[in-house]
């Protein structure tokens, strides 16, 4: 099933009586589109995708999830339809890129849960949509830049989600690289419908990928 994710004159600050960092910000994300999220360095893009997470609260305006508000949804349900690529490729996973991509299964099965055949065969599946399953076994922490994205998304993808979320899913990364995980986001959302968000700088990578974009 599709969902529907809407920020509505959203206002944020760190701190109560600090200037906010976000101003009656209007957005949403919808099935079968890749909206991009652009606007200079601490504008507040990062911001936002945390609180269209539900990880931080507005102080004015609200977050919407199928038109509830997204806090009144609990944490497991949520992780259940959207998923979150943070920015860069965590360091330091001496695991293989099966077992990382794995943990994408972690809402359905819990902290402690065992995988069940059918979580192991929607991982493998997550692999072969980014174009890795030949990479299952192999070190994390050996992977190139692009590759270890590409990781990470199919982990977030193995949540089954209807929401993607992506902070800067092309930071640090060269031009083909760059090119290669917005054709394969736009791919995702034109195949599966999935209503996908990333944050990113280069204007003309989003005119080239994008249904839509944000500007801030």
């Amino acid at each position: 099933m599709s969902a529907h994710l809407q920020a509505s004159k959203v206002t944020f600050a760190y701190r109560a009586s600090g200037e906010p960092i976000l101003r009656e910000v209007d957005t949403d994300i919808v099935a079968g589109e890749l909206l991009c999220i652009l606007g200079p360095n601490g504008c507040g893009k990062t911001t936002l995708l945390k609180l269209l997470l539900g990880e931080l609260e507005p102080a004015d305006g609200e977050i919407l999830l199928d038109g509830k508000p997204l806090n009144t949804i609990p944490l497991r349900d949520r992780a259940k339809q959207i998923a979150y690529v943070p920015q860069g490729a965590p360091a330091g996973l001496a695991r293989s890129v099966f077992d990382v991509v794995l943990t994408g299964r972690l809402p359905y099965t819990g902290l402690f849960g065992l995988m069940s055949s059918a979580d192991i065969d929607l991982a493998t599946a997550a692999l072969e949509q980014v174009g890795l399953a030949e990479l299952s076994w192999r070190n994390f922490d050996t992977l190139s830049g692009g590759e270890a994205q590409r990781v990470m998304i199919a982990r977030a993808l193995a949540q089954q989600p209807d929401i993607l979320l992506l902070d800067e899913p092309t930071a640090s990364l060269d031009i083909r690289h760059q090119y290669q995980i917005f054709d394969l986001l736009r791919t995702l959302c034109e195949t599966q419908t999935l209503a996908v968000a990333a944050v990113a700088h280069d204007i003309q990578l989003a005119a080239r990928f994008a249904h839509r974009a944000c500007l801030m």
